[in-house]
Parts: structure tokens; C-alpha cells; sequence
């Protein structure tokens, strides 16, 4: 079994900040822009489908895009969900992310650079565009509290997004895998695409749409 788990760097600058509150000062930054997680983008579409029945609300998208570095892993979890242990076993590697009932731990390279696009949506994403991705899966989360979690290896608050509360249906796209070199045995940097689609649903079983021919990560 493993853990998630955080840089030397990042315990030193929680300590540092930690430190410098109880002295009644604030610490000063010692990371540059690229290494936080930042929104770079935002924005609400609205659709009305023409084959959506007479007097059917539209639909509305909520898309953010976040830059972030990533250790290994990053998460999307509700923010009351507890820190779990995670077993990495056959099915985890094979969907690329373990999974707990409010929690999802992504695979990453090692100290990569990322793009995440997280989309909120009242109803479920087609299959278009899926062959610009390497890997595509879906799995069930549950939201309770209706604030979404994105968790990092990284300084600086996480972002939280509002959803409805409830359980959700989210579809993981990663891509971009091969700009990630090997290094001993290992992906090592690189910069890889991410897309998270959620939106309400009762719970299912996860499922893979679509695996990386070749080398299968981790």
C-alpha cells in the first residue's frame, strides 16, 4: 500500500509559513509562479440543443483551466473526503487512478508540468474529440458537500469549485504522454494534458473508453 505523497520542498514551506504565523509575520515566498497551481482560464456555456424537448432548460458548462506541477499524482476529491491509504494494484494501473468513495488520486510523472481543464456540467460529455486523447476512463465520486477539491504537491491554497451536492459521474482524458521520457524505468517530466468532466449521476462502476497502445504508466 502507498500514500500520497509530498516533496521535501513542500514540508520546509509549510513549516516556514507555519513558523512565521505564530511570530505574527509573513513568510516570504520561496516558489515562482510555476510552481503553483494557477487558473489560467474560466468560463460558462450556455446550450440550447436543438433536440432537446419543447420547454427542456438548457444545458450549462462551467470550464476552468488550471497550469500545475505534478509529483506522481494530484487529486479531485470532495473537501471532506480523508486522507486514505492507496493501493496501486492491476486495475489501478491499467485505469491510471485508485479510487475511494470521495476521493481520486490521478497518475502523473514524476515533477512534470500539467494543463487540467476541469469541466462542471448538467449533463454527461459526448464522444467527440476522444482521439486527440491517450488515455480516457470514468468513474463515480461522491460530492457531499458540493465543493470540489483539486489537491497538489504544491504551495498555496487548493482550488475548491462549487457543484451540487451528491454523487457524480466524472470522465478522466490524459494526454500528450508522449512528451514523457523515461528515466530509470520511471516517467520523468514532460508536459501532459488533462480533462475532468463531472456531472450529477448515481454511481457506477468505473470503466476504461480508451488505453495508451504501448507502455502502460506507472
Amino acid at each position: 500500500m502507498t500514500t500520497q505523497r509530498r516533496p521535501p520542498s513542500f514540508i520546509a514551506e509549510k513549516a516556514a509559513r507555519a513558523a512565521a504565523a505564530s511570530l505574527g509575520t509573513q513568510a516570504r515566498p520561496a516558489h515562482g509562479p510555476d510552481d503553483l497551481c494557477r487558473l489560467v482560464a474560466a468560463e460558462t456555456v450556455t446550450r440550447r440543443a436543438g433536440a432537446r424537448p419543447r420547454g427542456c432548460p438548457a444545458s450549462h458548462l462551467r470550464r476552468y483551466e488550471f497550469h500545475l506541477p505534478v509529483f506522481e499524482s494530484f487529486s479531485i476529491e470532495d473537501v471532506t473526503a480523508l486522507t486514505l491509504d492507496i493501493v496501486w494494484g492491476e486495475r489501478e494501473q491499467a485505469q491510471l487512478f485508485p479510487l475511494a468513495e470521495s476521493h481520486c488520486l490521478v497518475w502523473a510523472p514524476v515533477e512534470a508540468k500539467a494543463s487540467l481543464v476541469v469541466e462542471l456540467r448538467d449533463t454527461p460529455p459526448g464522444v467527440e474529440g476522444l482521439e486527440e486523447w491517450d488515455h480516457v476512463a470514468e468513474f463515480g465520486l461522491a460530492l457531499p458537500s458540493g465543493r470540489l477539491r483539486v489537491l497538489t504537491d504544491v504551495v498555496g491554497d487548493p482550488p475548491v469549485l462549487r457543484v451540487h451536492p451528491g454523487p457524480h459521474r466524472a470522465r478522466l482524458c490524459i494526454g500528450n504522454l508522449a512528451s514523457v521520457p523515461m528515466g530509470d524505468g520511471r516517467p520523468v517530466g514532460g508536459f501532459v494534458r488533462y480533462r475532468v468532466a463531472l456531472w450529477p449521476r448515481d454511481f457506477s462502476d468505473s470503466v476504461v473508453l480508451k488505453q495508451r497502445e504501448g507502455e502502460v504508466y506507472p
